[in-house]
């Protein structure tokens, strides 16, 4: 990395809210280079921060938390980064969308939902994921991630 890129992301990390910086440091390990994400440790050392567990940063900092990833910490671990993806906005005749609704999340307020394939009715299952229904903001699709034993099914399946 050139002197001046480093200056830069040095800038930019000294700038970030102490939040924001537990955050990077906590979650976002694999979305920085190795080089990138020392830079950000190095920040939390001169501020004298701890770099906390995910588990940890839960505990500590439940309202960043939520801000920063959307589920609770137990809702995050029971799921895998995997997406939802696109889902039709409403039933239609043909699409991709949301059914059977379970296991709401005192916590998080995420529910259990299967994305399902449908002409006109339900016909092929696609997946189970955590989804965030009540933090659509203009239109934009639910926030989801796929849980884990559903994931560990569809592998299998997969690989017979």
């Amino acid at each position: 990395m050139e002197v001046d890129d480093q200056q830069r992301l040095q800038a930019h990390f000294a700038s970030l809210a102490d939040g924001d910086l537990r955050w990077i440091t906590s979650l976002e390990r694999t979305q920085y280079r190795d080089e990138a994400f020392q830079m950000a440790l190095d920040e939390l050392a001169r501020r004298r921060l701890p770099v906390l567990l995910p588990e940890e940063y839960w505990r500590q900092f439940p309202e960043e938390w939520l801000a920063h990833v959307g589920f609770c910490y137990q809702c995050w671990t029971m799921t895998t980064d995997e997406p939802l993806g696109a889902v039709s906005p409403g039933w239609k005749l043909f699409g991709v969308g949301l059914a059977n609704e379970t296991a709401p999340c005192p916590a998080c307020g995420s529910v259990t939902l299967t994305k399902t394939l449908f002409v006109v009715v339900p016909i092929a299952r696609l997946g189970r994921y955590r989804v965030l229904l009540d933090r659509r903001l203009y239109g934009d699709p639910p926030k989801g991630r796929r849980l884990r034993d559903d994931a560990a099914i569809a592998e299998n399946v997969v690989r017979a």
